[in-house]
């Protein structure tokens, strides 16, 4: 069983604002598990991190305000 990454307040707030973004849309896909995709997303190494797996920056504020900038900018397209 994958071990489940413990979200900060922040990823927290980021996350609702994502899935209100999928709800809102006509052709979301109605089984889509954001907490789910959320984990894995933060297991892979991103770009916008210079690489790095997200879970890797959870231990301090500054790297919260990075990863919550890099999940809100992938998931609005503005960084691929």
């Amino acid at each position: 069983m994958a071990v489940l990454i413990p979200i900060p307040a922040q990823i927290e707030a980021v996350k609702r604002e994502i899935q209100a973004q999928i709800d809102a849309q006509p052709d979301s896909p109605p089984d889509f598990n954001m907490d789910a995709w959320l984990q894995e997303w933060l297991q892979r190494p991103q770009p916008a991190l210079g690489g790095r797996k997200p879970a890797e920056l959870l231990s301090t504020e500054e790297g919260i305000e990075s990863v919550g900038r890099a999940l809100g900018s992938t998931v609005s397209g503005s960084y691929q």
